[in-house]
């Protein structure tokens, strides 16, 4: 693990950490990413039963290896992992707004609306920026 700089930020050193421990064997197989999703599964599953438990430390111990696998999987299929995580806030952030904007318009209060209300948003936001997004291609 020599030569991993200690100030990466967490998903790039994840990433160095398991591409070091690859470059000398200790990977799994590049021809078959399904074992990588079976123990994300198996990591999930694990995070679950601790959040069950209600251990702090547990909890977050767990919800890492789920964080460190899926890592892993992005290593596999050839997807960085902060520029996957960082196009997926953009994602969110473009719906919200546009959650915020359609309740706006609406006359309706986000912080006093039913979940469901907001699922329905949600789904209505997601649908409407991407026939926008395919607009613009």
């Amino acid at each position: 693990m020599a030569g991993v700089p200690k100030g990466l930020p967490p998903l790039a050193k994840a990433h160095r950490i398991q591409g070091k421990a690859a470059h000398v064997g200790f990977d799994w197989p590049n021809d078959d990413v399904a074992p990588l999703f079976d123990k994300l599964n198996e990591e999930v599953t694990e995070l679950r039963e601790a959040v069950e438990s209600g251990s702090a430390d547990s909890m977050e111990d767990e919800f890492g290896d789920v964080l460190f696998m899926a890592v892993n999987l992005a290593r596999h299929i050839k997807v960085d992992p902060d520029a996957a995580l960082s196009r997926a806030c953009g994602k969110f952030s473009v719906r919200f707004r546009r959650v915020e904007s359609d309740a706006a318009y609406a006359g309706i209060r986000l912080d006093e609306c039913p979940l469901s209300k907001l699922d329905e948003l949600w789904n209505k936001a997601k649908i409407e920026v991407k026939a926008k997004s395919q607009e613009d291609i």
